[in-house]
């Protein structure tokens, strides 16, 4: 099954750059265009002999899904680190 999807940015998709608003068709359990958001710097902590703290990373996606009756955010499964 797919989903319907609408660009909410300019893309680049496949072997193009798509304009926002383009529509197009999203298998169920691809990734669909995203960037990834880092959430803080990745830092040793000297204190603690010098063990490394990992930065927080979240996908952020640069599209909407059709659910039936409006354009919805896809979840994309929250913070990664």
């Amino acid at each position: 099954m797919t989903q319907r999807c609408r660009l909410l940015v300019r893309a680049h998709m496949g072997d193009a750059i798509c304009e926002p608003g383009h529509e197009f068709a999203l298998p169920d359990g691809e990734i669909g265009p995203h960037r990834t958001i880092t959430h803080g710097p990745d830092l040793l902590d000297l204190k603690n002999d010098a063990a490394r703290i990992i930065p927080q990373h979240e996908d952020e996606p640069l599209y909407e899904v059709w659910d039936g009756q409006r354009w919805a955010k896809p979840n994309t499964g929250g913070m990664k680190s």
